[in-house]
């Protein structure tokens, strides 16, 4: 068997109801009293369907991540889209919508991403009022001269806000430059809305962690980890745990597929900052149910790992 260990610093995002490692904070623009200005919307063309089918045929029997959304480059940032808003305070907020039609969510990557201290960043859904946020200084290593890759998690639905709130206190203009809007088109399950698809792709031995023969598991189902890493053409599913090791100094490895690394390795291409990490991806009951509202991702805490690749 082909062995490879690699060990790798990465940034561990997660939702709101699903969190990403944020403050935790309502955006601006769904918070009461907020008189927001009227902001740009941009309607992107939804993908060729056809031809995503066609290559999904072609590359779902291959060994590596399952693709669930499908790549639209795009060259968005607070200096060519969006609206600033000036607030009586003196500070103000760049907001942007982006509008793809169909689309069961969207996940968005950023070539460039640096956050000034005071900053806030948030990415949101005006329909269901699920948001990521606030992205501040704290949680991203980087600096204006080097800023770096950054990816936020799935917001459901066809529409997403991004939002950047700057104190009259903040003289620096952030770096945030999103390259590629994902739109999820299957393999999707969104708590907002029920009975879009069950457990079908499942067979007889894939029994729910919450089924009796679970009940000794209850501990250990919380390493599990679904994992959404940026593939050619779009975003794909791989699953990993975390694992301890031998020193048992609880230090937060992750196990994953080699084939979930897609040219990750130690020396030359070692940052995995555009991975996300979705915990507790669980079934509530026993019960296959068409449900799927019924899915939870609760975990809200954020830490560094390092990826093994076995």
């Amino acid at each position: 068997m082909k062995r490879i260990i690699i060990s790798i610093i990465c940034c561990m995002v997660v939702l709101n109801l699903y969190a990403q490692r944020a403050t935790d904070e309502l955006p601006y623009g769904l918070r009461d009293g907020f008189r927001a200005k009227p902001q740009e919307v941009i309607a992107l063309p939804a993908p060729d369907m056809e031809l995503i089918e066609k290559e999904d045929r072609e590359n779902d029997h291959q060994i590596g991540p399952v693709r669930y959304a499908y790549a639209i480059p795009v060259r968005f940032s607070p200096e060519n889209s969006g609206v600033w808003q000036d607030l009586d305070d003196g500070g103000k907020i760049w907001r942007l919508k982006v509008y793809i039609s169909g689309a069961l969510s969207t996940n968005t990557y950023y070539d460039k991403f640096w956050l000034p201290e005071g900053g806030q960043f948030f990415v949101y859904s005006e329909d269901t009022q699920q948001s990521i946020g606030a992205v501040t200084s704290e949680f991203i290593e980087s600096s204006r001269g080097k800023p770096i890759e950054f990816a936020t998690a799935l917001i459901f639905g066809e529409n997403v806000v991004y939002e950047y709130f700057q104190p009259a206190s903040v003289k620096e203009s952030p770096v945030i430059s999103i390259d590629r809007i994902d739109y999820g088109y299957r393999y999707v399950n969104n708590p907002y809305i029920t009975g879009i698809r069950g457990f079908g792709d499942a067979i007889d031995c894939h029994i729910n962690i919450n089924c009796s023969v679970g009940l000794d598991w209850q501990v250990e189902k919380r390493a599990i980890t679904r994992i959404g890493v940026p593939i050619t053409g779009g975003t794909g599913w791989c699953s990993g745990a975390l694992v301890n090791n031998t020193t048992n100094d609880y230090t937060p490895y992750v196990l994953t597929a080699d084939h979930a690394l897609r040219g990750l390795d130690a020396i030359n291409n070692y940052t995995a900052s555009t991975w996300v990490f979705y915990w507790h991806y669980e079934h509530p009951n026993c019960a296959n149910s068409y449900n799927t509202a019924s899915v939870t991702y609760f975990n809200r805490r954020y830490c560094c790992c390092k990826l093994l690749g076995i």
